[in-house]
C-alpha cells in the first residue's frame, strides 16, 4: 500500500539579497513576488514593492495524491514585477515532495538554482496525511514512520533485508539439520549391517 495523499501548506516567509532589477544597472531595489506551482496548480504572493528583501508570509494550500508523495515537486519562481513589459525573473528552486516529512513543519532557506541569481527564499511547508483508517494500525505506538519519504524507504528496504536474511539463514539450517539427521541414520544403518557380519562370522 502506497503512503496516503493529503493536504499540505506552503508558507512563504521572506526573502533576502534578491537580485536588484529596477531602473537598470546600478539599481537597488526590485518588485519581488514568489510563485509556486504543484501537481498543476499554481499561487502566488503579492509583490512587494521596492525592496530586494521582501517580507510575504503568505500561506498556500495545495492537495496532495499518494503518487504526488513519489512524484510530484513544489517548484518556486521569484519574479520582479513590471508594469511595463514582461516581469524579470528572479530565480527559481524546486523541492521534490518525496523530501517533505509527514506532520512535522519543514522549514528551510533555499538559494536560487541559477548561479546568476543571487539570494534566498525562505519558506515552510506542512505535509499532513489524510486520515487512513488502519494504514499504520499493525505499528505498536511509539513506532510510527518518521523522517521523510526517501529515509522511510530506505528504512523499510532495511527491514526487508534483514527478513530475508532471516528466512535464508532458517532455510539453510533446516537443510543441515536434515543432513546431519540423515547422515545420522545411514550411519546407524551402516553399523548394524557390519555388527551382523561380524556375529555370523
Amino acid at each position: 500500500q502506497g503512503l496516503p495523499g493529503g493536504k499540505m501548506t506552503v508558507r512563504i516567509i521572506r526573502g533576502r539579497g534578491l537580485l536588484a532589477t529596477d531602473g537598470g544597472p546600478g539599481s537597488m531595489s526590485s518588485d519581488p513576488y514568489v510563485v509556486v506551482q504543484f501537481a498543476g496548480s499554481k499561487k502566488k504572493t503579492w509583490p512587494k514593492v521596492k525592496t530586494v528583501n521582501p517580507e510575504w508570509e503568505e500561506n498556500f494550500e495545495f492537495v496532495v495524491s499518494s503518487d504526488d508523495r513519489y512524484n510530484a515537486d513544489l517548484i518556486f519562481q521569484c519574479f520582479d514585477k513590471d508594469v511595463m513589459g514582461s516581469d524579470d525573473d528572479l530565480g527559481r528552486f524546486t523541492i521534490p515532495c518525496a523530501r517533505l516529512p509527514a506532520g512535522i513543519p519543514y522549514r528551510v532557506w533555499c538559494a536560487f538554482e541559477e548561479e546568476d541569481k543571487p539570494g534566498e527564499i525562505e519558506l515552510e511547508v506542512y505535509l499532513e496525511e489524510a486520515n487512513v483508517p488502519g494504514l499504520h494500525a499493525a505499528l505498536p505506538a511509539g513506532n510510527k514512520p518518521r523522517g521523510t519519504l526517501i529515509e522511510q524507504m530506505d528504512a523499510k528496504t532495511a527491514r526487508d533485508t534483514r527478513r530475508v536474511d532471516r528466512e535464508e539463514r532458517a532455510k539453510v539450517e533446516a537443510w543441515e539439520k536434515g543432513f546431519e539427521e540423515s547422515a545420522r541414520l545411514r550411519f546407524n544403518r551402516a553399523s548394524e549391517i557390519q555388527l551382523r557380519k561380524q556375529l555370523r562370522r
